[in-house]
């Protein structure tokens, strides 16, 4: 149990992909290649085949897959190839006599893309390594493709490449090996092979940072040094010493697959190192440290690291506007201001005073509006035209008449415009007298207020009102109404029916100034106690006598009617008539019913 668990921690530090342990063993860095986005790497460590491709999984990436000869190259770079040495120290790959290109399949000419320089090559490797393809349980293979039957691990049975070796028609699982020779050989997926070829792929790349006399130390996310790498893919960690300032390899723009290297600090920094993180140029000699610099008619942006187009007018200090000619600020101020002295502050102008409106002006910043007196709409060229109340309002219930910024009502004849609601007509007497004609519609007649209707002669007959003590003490009856005064020594109040002693100020008459020295005797108050309930009994009596009566007489000149319309009074009277028609009815039929009653 011992040793297993000592083969295993044995096992988890090979997975460190080329980072140097601490102690006194060092492990061999971990061979790569990189073909634009796509990286390749050889990872040598005694695995059966998942568990090889796990290895591969946990940089990022998977087992290899080789469907055209550049893969193919890239797999005798990784293993020797045979004969292949370091392009970094001028020996270049064995094919084709030492030069840079080899006939490809069908006899196109390829160029790899690391010919040139940049891809460290080692010497042959001996062994066989797992790559991304294998032949699934139950199938077995066949000779109707380039692949036999057998998939790539990303789920692709379709091909234009393979390199078979010897073949055994064995039935599945089987899984691929592949050797420095570059040829393909069949074995069991639970065998182990002497290590796998991964393939990780990215989004873009960067090229080598530029550090004058400095070390750089590239990681690839998938833990392999990449300083023999041509191109190092997204991800990718750089640390120049002796500086110790830190980049990553970082996409730019969607789409583009060039990043770049950004550091982990705001430039700028040392100029030695990608130029400081400037623009255009870096300065080393300041007090302040590195500072970066821009061309003439450039300057710095807010990043201290960039250069914008120098704008004339940030230094104009326009209030509005600002246009350049001939390299010169000019302000500018917006439509409805001036341009103050300073040449550039603006002040608002006052277009109110040049009488642009027909009506009213409200002058606004900038502006002005137009607006119309009641009565008016405004039109077209800020003319106010008039509104025709008739048609759109239209109060009036009888005649309407639209006059410049209002209208007027008119009542048909027969009818008299009511004070008290404008627009509304109402039946009246057109002569003062104490009949007047009824007003018919249909069977229906009406009086105005203040008269009762005789159905028998049809006609208008005007009511007593004085019969009805509606006065506190003098009352005069007039046609369709009646008027209250007052005994002198009295005012009358503001209803028109009370009356007041003059400069009293008070609503009900004075007590009596003398009180009678006489005592009441107990036996004289009890007489005039009864005294005072016989006459109020007897004035009782007396009322309904004079009531019926004054229903037998009202009976006899026929049933009226009467609206509740406006009738004017005449220039003397001074109260006009409120009660109401039915009030009326109301009291009437009260005198009967006690008519009936005596």
């Amino acid at each position: 149990m011992l040793l297993l668990l000592l083969l295993c921690l044995c096992l988890s530090a090979g997975l460190v992909h080329g980072v140097q342990s601490p102690g006194p063993a060092v492990q061999e860095p971990t061979a790569s290649v990189c073909v634009a986005t796509v990286c390749y790497s050889l990872q040598r460590e005694r695995r059966k085949f998942n568990m090889a491709r796990n290895i591969c999984k946990s940089g990022g990436g998977d087992a290899m897959t080789v469907g055209s000869t550049v893969a193919a190259e890239a797999i005798a770079v990784l293993l020797g190839g045979g004969g292949g040495g370091d392009e970094v120290r001028g020996v270049r790959p064995h094919w084709a006599g030492g030069e840079t290109e080899r006939p490809a399949v069908g006899g196109r000419v390829e160029r790899p893309p690391w010919a040139g320089g940049g891809v460290a090559v080692t010497p042959p490797v001996q062994g066989n390594f797992w790559i991304g393809l294998q032949l699934h349980h139950k199938a077995c293979p066949g000779n109707d493709s380039l692949l036999r039957g057998y998939r790539w691990v990303n789920g692709e049975a379709a091909a234009n490449y393979s390199q078979w070796g010897a073949t055994t028609g064995e039935c599945g699982p089987r899984c691929v090996t592949v050797s420095a020779s570059g040829m393909w050989e069949e074995r069991a997926c639970n065998q182990k092979a002497d290590g796998v070829l991964c393939e990780y792929r990215y989004r873009g790349s960067c090229g080598h940072l530029r550090a004058d006399n400095a070390t750089v130390t590239y990681r690839t996310p998938f833990a392999a040094d990449g300083r023999h790498l041509s191109e190092l893919p997204v991800g990718t960690q750089a640390r120049v010493a002796p500086s110790g300032l830190e980049f990553i390899c970082s996409l730019g723009q969607a789409g583009d697959a060039r990043g770049s290297w950004q550091e982990k600090a705001s430039p700028p920094w040392s100029c030695r190192v990608e130029n400081g993180g400037c623009q255009y140029s870096c300065h080393d000699s300041t007090p302040a440290g590195p500072v970066c610099g821009c061309p003439a008619g450039y300057t710095l942006g807010e990043d201290k690291s960039s250069c914008r187009l120098l704008d004339p007018c940030e230094e104009a200090g326009c209030q509005h506007r600002c246009i350049v000619q001939n390299g010169t600020p000019f302000c500018l101020c917006w439509d409805g201001y001036t341009l103050d002295d300073d040449g550039k502050s603006c002040t608002d102008v006052d277009e109110c005073q040049q009488r642009p409106c027909e009506q009213r002006c409200v002058n606004t910043p900038g502006n002005f509006s137009c607006q119309c007196f009641n009565g008016y709409q405004l039109g077209k060229d800020n003319k106010c035209e008039d509104i025709n109340e008739c048609k759109t309002i239209n109060s009036c219930t009888h005649l309407c008449a639209n006059t410049p910024g209002g209208y007027n009502c008119s009542c048909y004849a027969g009818y008299h415009p009511d004070p008290s609601s404008f627009g509304v007509c109402v039946f009246y007497c057109e002569t003062q007298t104490n009949s007047c004609d009824p007003l018919c519609i249909g069977d229906d007649c009406y009086c105005p207020v203040g008269y009762i209707y005789d159905d028998v002669r049809n006609t208008c007959h005007d009511i007593d009102e004085c019969a009805a003590n509606e006065c506190d003490m003098i009352c005069t009856n007039t046609y369709g109404s009646y008027k209250c005064d007052c005994k002198e020594g009295f005012v009358l109040q503001e209803d028109g029916i009370t009356c007041e002693i003059e400069g009293s100020g008070s609503g009900s008459l004075p007590l009596p100034t003398t009180i009678s020295p006489n005592i009441i005797q107990p036996g004289q108050a009890g007489v005039s106690l009864v005294v005072v309930l016989g006459s109020i009994f007897a004035i009782a009596i007396l009322t309904l006598v004079f009531a019926g009566l004054a229903h037998h007489l009202l009976a006899k000149r026929g049933k009226w009617k009467a609206s509740g319309g406006y009738k004017p009074t005449n220039a003397d009277v001074d109260l006009s008539q409120v009660t109401s028609v039915d009030e009326q009815k109301q009291r009437l039929q009260c005198t009967e019913i006690s008519g009936v009653a005596t």
